[in-house]
């Protein structure tokens, strides 16, 4: 499992990006953008927060086309999963804590953070109701998020 962020600008252009694995970050810029597109499709999970409607998206652009389609299938993306399991809380949104410190995103703090999130929406799996569990299967896009979440067994 690799997590992914990405830091854009207002004018579209990648300030940074970072995939971390095994606890191991790789940061990269746009100078790295091709080899970034080898390795992005390659990962069995491809994670993060809002991953799949921005990161994802982003990349492609930035790249210049589309990562296949399959990928979709491997993708976690922590904020989905947290809105289903969380569903009461105020905002899904990553804490950045260490924003006290700076004015400006950390792609691998934010990749370390989302990390984080999955590991307490796994926790959380088997607290959620069937119903919303069920839900959940039928929303999501078929892959990695939604098998997370285990078919009702009557």
């Amino acid at each position: 499992m690799a997590f992914l962020d990405l830091e854009v600008r207002g004018d579209g252009s990648l300030r940074a990006g970072a995939m971390v694995s095994g606890g191991q970050p790789w940061v990269f810029t746009g100078e790295h953008l091709s080899q970034v597109e080898q390795v992005a499709p390659r990962v069995a999970v491809l994670a993060g927060h809002n991953v799949r409607r921005f990161d994802v998206p982003q990349l492609e652009r930035l790249i210049g086309t589309h990562f296949p389609a399959e990928l979709d299938a491997r993708v976690v993306d922590t904020l989905e999963l947290a809105s289903l399991v969380f569903p009461g809380e105020p905002s899904q949104a990553l804490d950045k804590l260490y924003r006290e410190q700076s004015s400006l995103s950390d792609p691998v703090q934010d990749c370390l953070e989302s990390a984080q999130v999955l590991a307490r929406c796994v926790r959380a799996l088997p607290g959620v109701p069937g119903l919303v569990r069920s839900v959940a299967r039928r929303l999501l896009p078929p892959g990695a998020t939604r098998d997370l979440s285990p078919a009702e067994v009557t």
